[in-house]
């Protein structure tokens, strides 16, 4: 039994490892997302502020520049979301509530900010 414990503590804190890894990974690829994103419209806005070409191209150029991104905030908040993004700023979690204020099933964490 005690075997059992111990190899079952180090894959615990190998997978624990592994996450931490992961969403450092995801946290880098949002980073990536944002700057590409932000480039592209920039770059759009740029080209329809200062060449010369009719209004309604001007008004596509732009379109064509903010669609991505906006859906690149969208997957930026995702990507946040999923991984752990406020244990990887430093938050740890206290608390636990396995039903929300109303009494329904949702967990609730509660967390502070270790220094």
């Amino acid at each position: 039994m005690e075997t059992y414990n111990q190899k079952a503590e180090e894959l615990l804190l190998k997978m624990a490892q592994e996450k931490k890894n992961t969403d450092k990974e995801l946290l880098n690829l949002e980073i990536f997302i944002g700057i590409l994103v932000s480039i592209i419209f920039i770059a759009c806005v740029f080209v329809a502020s200062f060449v010369n070409m009719q209004d309604w191209l001007r008004i596509v150029l732009i379109i064509i520049g903010a669609i991505p991104f906006i859906i690149g905030v969208g997957y930026a908040i995702r990507i946040e979301q999923v991984a752990g993004f406020y244990e990887y700023m430093g938050f740890k979690t206290y608390k636990r509530t396995e039903l929300d204020e109303q009494g329904n099933p949702y967990p609730i964490l509660y967390m502070r900010l270790e220094k």
